[in-house]
Parts: C-alpha cells; sequence; structure tokens
C-alpha cells in the first residue's frame, strides 16, 4: 500500500494514495467535507467527550481533536486496520493525544466476526467499507482476518456531547449499541443516512429516542479550501447519478443532524427538517424540496 502525507486544515495527513475519494480530496484541498466539520463547531466544545465512530484516517476526528482540545475526549473507531494504523500516525504525528483509538466495527452488540482482507493497492472508496459485505465474502477471499465488533455503551461514551457515525450501513446497529449512552448523555447525533434502503428504519429509530431531526448535505467542494485550490474533481461532480438501478446524491453528503428534544441548541441555516419516515434525497419526489439546484448528471435510462 503507497501512504502520501501532505499537509492539512488540521496537521499533517497520511492516506492511501490510492484510495480516489478521501485520498485524492486530502491531496488536491487539504481537507475532507469540512461542511460537516462546521457542524462539529456548532455542538462541540473545549474539554468535550466527543465521538467518530468510522474514523477512516482521521480526516474529522483530527478536526473534533482541534475542537474540544487537549482536555477533550475524542473516541474513534475504524474496522479496517490499515486505515487504523495511519488513524494512529496521524494522531501521533500531530499531538493529538486526546484521541482514544479503537481497532473495531461497531454495531448493536459485542461480537468476533472474520472478514475479508481488501488489497489496498487496488484503486477503490475505502470510505464505503461495508462490514456485513465483507463478512459474507470472508469465506471466497484468501486473506481473511477476525474483527471486533463493539458498541458504543460498551466504549464508556455515557458523557459524550456529539456523535458522529459514519459506518457504511451499520447506523441503525450503532444507535441501537449506543442506547443507554444516549439516554444518559443525550448527545447531539449525527449520522450518515445516504441509503435509501436502510433509510426508514433509522429515520423512525431515531425519533424514538426523542430527537429533532433534520437533513444536513453539505457540498463535497468547499471553495475557500484548505489548500487554496480551483480543482473540481471530476468523480465528485454535483448532481443525481443513475447507477445500477438506484439514483443517488453525487458531490454532497447525506447526513441526519439529530438534535434531542428538551435541550435549547441551534438549528443550523443550512438545514431541512426531515419530512416522514420515507422521506430521502435519492428519491425523485424529494428532489425538489431536498435537492433545490441538483440536476440528473445522465438520463436514467442511459446507466
Amino acid at each position: 500500500m503507497k501512504v502520501k502525507t501532505v499537509a492539512g486544515r488540521y496537521g499533517q495527513i497520511s492516506y492511501c494514495d490510492s484510495d480516489p475519494v478521501l485520498g485524492e480530496a486530502l491531496a488536491t484541498y487539504g481537507e475532507y467535507f469540512e461542511g460537516e466539520v462546521n457542524i462539529f463547531r456548532q455542538y462541540c466544545r473545549e474539554g468535550d467527550t466527543v465521538v467518530d465512530a468510522g474514523a477512516n484516517v482521521g480526516a474529522h476526528t483530527q478536526a473534533l481533536a482541534s475542537i474540544v482540545g487537549p482536555k477533550g475526549r475524542v473516541i474513534a473507531i475504524e474496522p479496517q486496520r490499515p486505515m487504523f494504523m495511519l488513524l494512529c500516525a496521524n494522531m501521533i504525528m500531530n499531538d493529538y493525544l486526546q484521541v482514544e483509538p479503537h481497532w473495531a466495527a461497531v454495531g448493536a452488540e459485542n461480537r468476533r466476526r472474520e472478514y475479508g482482507r481488501l488489497d489496498y493497492d487496488v484503486p477503490g472508496g475505502y470510505m464505503g467499507y461495508q462490514v456485513d459485505l465483507l463478512a459474507a465474502c470472508a469465506m471466497g477471499l484468501p486473506n481473511r482476518e477476525f474483527i471486533e465488533t463493539v458498541t458504543l455503551d460498551y466504549l464508556q461514551c455515557h458523557k459524550a456531547t456529539f456523535m458522529k457515525v459514519d459506518v457504511e450501513c451499520q447506523e441503525v446497529n450503532t444507535i441501537k449499541g449506543a442506547a443507554i449512552s444516549i439516554e444518559k448523555a443525550r448527545p447531539v447525533l449525527y449520522v450518515e443516512n445516504d441509503k435509501l434502503e436502510y433509510s426508514k428504519d433509522l429515520i423512525g429509530l431515531l425519533r424514538s429516542l426523542d430527537y429533532k431531526l433534520y437533513w444536513h448535505m453539505p457540498l463535497f467542494f468547499n471553495p475557500q479550501n484548505f489548500a487554496g485550490s480551483t480543482k473540481r474533481i471530476p468523480i465528485h461532480q454535483e448532481g443525481i447519478a443513475f447507477a445500477r438501478g438506484y439514483h443517488h446524491v453525487n458531490g454532497a453528503s447525506m447526513m441526519l443532524l439529530c438534535l434531542p428534544k428538551g435541550k435549547e441548541l441551534p438549528v443550523p441555516q443550512d438545514v431541512i427538517e426531515v419530512g416522514t419516515d420515507d422521506e430521502h434525497p435519492c428519491h425523485p419526489e424529494h428532489w425538489a424540496r431536498l435537492l433545490p439546484g441538483f440536476k440528473l448528471l445522465r438520463a436514467a435510462n442511459a446507466a
């Protein structure tokens, strides 16, 4: 695996050079989805305990660590062993000793599973590591390894004020495994919701925990990026794409900002309150409300 290091907004950061998603973003801009970090700044304070579930190499972990400061605590979890190793290196390299890294997947229960190992010399978006898929195909791959799955409750997240959950189709299980921590601390939750097939269950679960939900969909390209680059990376062209029988949003993240009812917290200007449990940006009937200005990148029948 070839590793490169660049100067980033929150310090030096090393990444896998064969990753065209995160790697090229860091190489070009020195940051990754800074629009999401703007949410961190609104709800995280110096000295806080925060969670980064699905940390990868730590681009957002660094941002969280810089916000909570040396007296804070950042619980960072990453299941991919090479990415976890880079996560640790990136934290040590920048003296972010307030980060508590864990090599594990997160879920609804603690257990040990066997997974197929990826070939990190082959170009791929390693931000999209799906643990269930890698577990299902483990027996068919020559290289396998055991990885622990842990709950956020097991990691003692009971004082967390903010939880970022970006775990590739395991969001429902992760929230279930944080039930005690959520009940005790009532943290702000910032949860990825980019898969239409999992969305209804996730929205219903979050609402059952007495949270008010908002869509937050920051654009990938930040004109004020750290490197001052004006380059637009083609893979992140903004619009609605159609592939493998599904529409998906390109060039923006799809996050749920979840604010606990009963707490007086600010509501950002760039969010949209979630309507019905069935609502999702990938569904054509919701484009006008949720994605004004977004256009089809190509005709659906051309895929």
